[in-house]
C-alpha cells in the first residue's frame, strides 16, 4: 500500500532538475532544487510518511533568466526531474514558490485548493495534502531549498468500543487560497467529506482551517448496521497545520464524545480531553417504500417535461396504462411508438431531492418487481431532460449503464444502484418503454432508498 504523504513529511535528499530542454544563457549558473528531508515528521503505525517516487510538485519563479510557472518536477530515486533546466540571471536574486498537489495553479501568487469530498483511500488522501514552500536564491549559492508548510487542518476521529465501515464529516467548507504568503479564510459551499479509514476505529480527514458551528458534524456507518450522527453542542475551531482528535463511543443509541479540544503539532502525541456530547441515531432516507399505491397518476405527453411531483405516465395515442387490482401498473400497446412515450416515471419533489442531497451516503437503491412480453428499461434523469445518471448492478458500482434493459416474462424483482456524488436539482425515475405494438408489461412494489 502506498505510504500516506502526511503533513509536510517531505522526502528525498537533494533534488536536481534534469536538463531535457536546452536554454541558451550567457554562462549563468543552473538552479539546483532541494527539499529538506524531514521538515516535520509524523509516525503512524510505526511508519514515517514521506514523498515517494513518482510524486510531483510544481514550482513558480520570479527573477530567473527565463521564469517558470507551475513547472512540474517529479520525485525520483535520488533526484528531482523536470522538463527544462533553469538558470539565474546574472547576479540577480530570484524568488521561488513550490506547491503540492502539482495540478493546482499559481495565478499571480494565489493558489487555491478545493479538498475532495472523497478521501476514502490512501491515494485520495495523499492527493489532498495542500502544502506550500517559498525560497530565494542566487548564483552565489545556486542551491534552492524548499521547506514546505501545511495549509490544511486535520481531523482524526477515533472510535472507542465499536467499529465502523465508513465515516464522514458534515457541513464543512472545502476551499482555501494561499495568496502571496497569506492564507485566506475557508470558503465554498458547505459539504460532506468521506474520511480515510486507517482501520475500523480510526479515520482521518483533511480540510481547510475553519470554525465548525454547532450542529450535525460526523456521520458514522457502524459495522453493526446502524448509522449515527454526532452533533456538536458548541463551536469547534480547526487551525492550520494542526491535528484535532475526537474520540467517540456508543452508549446505547447515543454517541458520546471525548474530544481533543486543543490542537497538537504533527510531531506531538495527541492529548485527549474528556467531555460528553449526545448524538442521535441516523435514519436512512427512504423515499419510496414499495407499498405506495398508484391511485393518482398524472398523464403527460413527454415524461421529461413534467413538473408534477409523484407518479406520472406517458402513452402514445391508442395505448393505455391502468392500475390493476393488485396495485400494479399495467401498460398495453395497441400501436408501436417511441419508448419514452410508453412508460411511467416518478418525479421527485424538491423536498425529496433535498433529502437525497443531504443524505449521509451518496448511494441509493432502486428496487421493483415486473413482468413483460417485450423488453423494457429503467433509467434515471437528473437536472433536466438531457442528463442520464449511471445505474449499477451493485452498491460497489459494478456493471454501470445509463439504461438497464429487462425482459422477464414472469414476476421478477430487480435492484439497481445510483450514486449522487454531487448535488442535483431535479430527478426523474423512468420504468417502461414498450416500443412494439400488441405488447404489455406490469410493474409494482417500487422502492427507492439510501444504502449505508
Amino acid at each position: 500500500m502506498k505510504k500516506v504523504l502526511f503533513f509536510a513529511a517531505l522526502a528525498a535528499a537533494a533534488f536536481t532538475s534534469c536538463q531535457k530542454s536546452e536554454v541558451t544563457v550567457p554562462s549563468e549558473k543552473e538552479v539546483n532544487f532541494m527539499i529538506e528531508r524531514y521538515v516535520t515528521r509524523v509516525t503512524t503505525s510505526n511508519n514515517i510518511s514521506q514523498f515517494e517516487e513518482g510524486d510531483v510538485i510544481a514550482v513558480t519563479s520570479d527573477g530567473l533568466y527565463a521564469d517558470i510557472t507551475d513547472a512540474q518536477y517529479t520525485v525520483g530515486a535520488n533526484n528531482l526531474t523536470g522538463e527544462t533546466a533553469v538558470y539565474y540571471k546574472y547576479d540577480q536574486t530570484a524568488s521561488f514558490t513550490a506547491h503540492y498537489p502539482a495540478n493546482l495553479n499559481n495565478v499571480d501568487g494565489a493558489i487555491t485548493m478545493t479538498v475532495d469530498s472523497d478521501q476514502s483511500d490512501a491515494t485520495k488522501f495523499h492527493n489532498n495534502m495542500f502544502m506550500v514552500a517559498t525560497a530565494r536564491g542566487s548564483k552565489l549559492n545556486n542551491n534552492v531549498t524548499f521547506s514546505f508548510a501545511h495549509q490544511l487542518a486535520m481531523v482524526k476521529v477515533m472510535l472507542k468500543g465499536f467499529d465502523a465501515n465508513s465515516l464522514s464529516l458534515l457541513n464543512v467548507l472545502p476551499d482555501v487560497t494561499w495568496n502571496n504568503g497569506q492564507l485566506e479564510a475557508a470558503a465554498g459551499t458547505a459539504t460532506s467529506i468521506r474520511s480515510f479509514m486507517i482501520d475500523q476505529n480510526e479515520f482521518w480527514v483533511l480540510l481547510p482551517a475553519q470554525t465548525i458551528n454547532p450542529g450535525e458534524f460526523i456521520s458514522i456507518n457502524a459495522t453493526d448496521g446502524k448509522v449515527y450522527t454526532f452533533t456538536l453542542g458548541s463551536a469547534l475551531t480547526l487551525n492550520t497545520a494542526k491535528v484535532k482528535t475526537i474520540t467517540l463511543s456508543i452508549n446505547g443509541s447515543e454517541v458520546v464524545m471525548s474530544s481533543a479540544l486543543e490542537d497538537v503539532e504533527w510531531t506531538d502525541e495527541d492529548t485527549v480531553l474528556d467531555g460528553k456530547v449526545d448524538g442521535e441515531e441516523y435514519i436512512p432516507v427512504v423515499l419510496l417504500t414499495g407499498n405506495e399505491t398508484f391511485t393518482t397518476l398524472n398523464q403527460t405527453a413527454d415524461y421529461k417535461q413534467s413538473d408534477v411531483d409523484g407518479w406520472n405516465y406517458s402513452a402514445e395515442t391508442g395505448n393505455t396504462l391502468e392500475v390493476s387490482d393488485a396495485n400494479e401498473l399495467h401498460f398495453t400497446t395497441t400501436f408501436a411508438g417511441s419508448w419514452w412515450k410508453n412508460g411511467a416515471f416518478y418525479a421527485f419533489s424538491d423536498a425529496e431531492v433535498a433529502k437525497i442531497n443531504n443524505a449521509a451516503s451518496k448511494i441509493f437503491k432502486i428496487t421493483f418487481t415486473y413482468r413483460t412480453t417485450a423488453q423494457i428499461r429503467c433509467c434515471i434523469y437528473v437536472d433536466g431532460a438531457a442528463t442520464k445518471h449511471t445505474l449499477y448492478d451493485t452498491a460497489e458500482k459494478t456493471g454501470g449503464n445509463t439504461d438497464k434493459y429487462i425482459n422477464k416474462t414472469t414476476d421478477t424483482t430487480v435492484s439497481y444502484y445510483v450514486e449522487f456524488a454531487e448535488s442535483v436539482s431535479t430527478l426523474n425515475m423512468f420504468i417502461g418503454g414498450l416500443t412494439a405494438a400488441d405488447k404489455e408489461c406490469f410493474v409494482k412494489n417500487v422502492r427507492f432508498e439510501e444504502v449505508l
